[in-house]
């Protein structure tokens, strides 16, 4: 599929599309849903997770929401 064909298909070429934008995913084997509940850091796991995605969290809405 052409380019321009893929952009009119996902997002239009819109920057806030996801399709466009940059992303990240990171998994952490052994975290359970909703790891960043403090109630669930007992698990060390859990407390690993958290403790990387959070600041990855902020700093996502203070570059795309916040723009600074």
């Amino acid at each position: 599929m052409a380019l321009a064909q893929r952009r009119r298909d996902f997002g239009g070429g819109d920057p806030r599309s996801r399709m466009w934008s940059p992303t990240t995913r990171r998994s952490s084997s052994g975290a359970e849903h909703a790891f960043s509940s403090r109630a669930r850091h007992t698990n060390p796991v859990n407390a690993a997770a958290y403790a990387v995605s959070w600041p990855q969290v902020l700093r996502f809405i203070g570059d795309t929401v916040l723009g600074s």
